[in-house]
């Protein structure tokens, strides 16, 4: 799990590039709305998985 760095950065701009204006309605508008509502605070949050090769 990464909260910051580069891998955290490369990540949010891959699903940023891929869902444009859905990441911005979800980041900006509904995300804030559900976290006070239900406490739930996992935007900042990425889980890497790397297989083993």
């Amino acid at each position: 799990m990464v909260q910051s760095g580069p891998d955290f950065e490369a990540v949010h701009a891959a699903v940023k590039a891929k869902y444009g204006l859905e990441y911005q309605l979800m980041t900006k508008l509904i995300g804030p709305l559900v976290a006070r509502r239900k406490g739930l605070h996992y935007g900042d949050t990425v889980v890497l998985i790397t297989p083993e090769q």
